[in-house]
Order: structure tokens, then C-alpha cells, then sequence
């Protein structure tokens, strides 16, 4: 249903079965990420990795965020 050349299977469901999943957290948004970043930085950096410019570098991501509902209008509840 979601894919790109990195990671085939974003977002699936299994045929015949009223089962959805997705590959990433779309209800996360650069600021969730930030908290997230910051809470376990020591799980998810390396030593020498710099904070502060990988937030920097954390951006809006809009489209992602919008996708659980546009899922929910589109598939679930077929709107268009």
C-alpha cells in the first residue's frame, strides 16, 4: 500500500484479512521525534554523534502525519 525503493512494505495489509500495519510511526511529528531523540539518545546515538545538529536537522513532515487519517477516510471508511 506504501513503498519506496529503500523499504518495500511502508504500509501493507494482509489479503482477504481486515489486518493494516505500517513500518514507521505516522503519528509522530519533528517534535515527538526531538522528545524522543533526547529521552533515549543513549539507545539511539553513537558516542561521537552530535545532538544538537541532528535535531537541527529534524524537519516537518506533514504528509506523514496526515496519513492515519487520510488511511482511516480512504480505506476504512472509502472516502474519497
Amino acid at each position: 500500500m506504501a513503498f519506496t525503493e529503500q523499504c518495500p512494505y511502508h504500509a501493507f495489509k494482509v489479503i482477504d484479512k481486515p489486518f493494516y500495519g505500517f513500518q514507521f510511526h505516522p503519528e509522530v511529528d519533528h517534535h515527538d521525534l526531538a522528545a524522543r531523540i533526547i529521552r533515549y539518545q543513549d539507545r539511539y546515538l553513537q558516542a561521537d554523534a552530535d545532538l544538537q545538529q541532528i535535531l537541527n536537522n529534524l524537519h516537518p513532515t506533514p504528509e506523514s502525519n496526515r496519513l492515519i487519517q487520510k488511511f482511516v477516510d480512504r480505506i476504512l471508511l472509502q472516502k474519497r
